[in-house]
């Protein structure tokens, strides 16, 4: 299973976040606008009512932290050492 995956990020926007969607798209790699009735409806459990904006970030990534975790746990307790945790 890998530690990183490509996964969408979307944004909304509501009325008094509009001059930063600008600004996002003016300067961001990969954000591009999409309507809000379009991302709803991949999105199905959003308000349509919620926001006036959304943009979409496809090439995002996921990574697996708690996999990643592990695999370090692994190698910790492979040379034969220890987690200590203060509360």
């Amino acid at each position: 299973m890998p530690l990183m995956s490509c996964r969408a990020v979307a944004f909304l926007v509501l009325p008094s976040q509009q001059a930063e969607l600008a600004m996002m798209l003016a300067e961001g790699k990969g954000v591009r606008e999409i309507a809000v009735a379009d991302l709803s409806r991949r999105v199905p459990a959003l308000r349509p009512d919620h926001a006036v904006a959304a943009a979409v970030e496809e090439d995002a990534f996921d990574m697996d932290v708690a996999a990643l975790h592990q695999g370090f746990l692994k190698q910790l307790h492979g040379r034969g050492g220890t987690l200590a945790a203060q509360g």
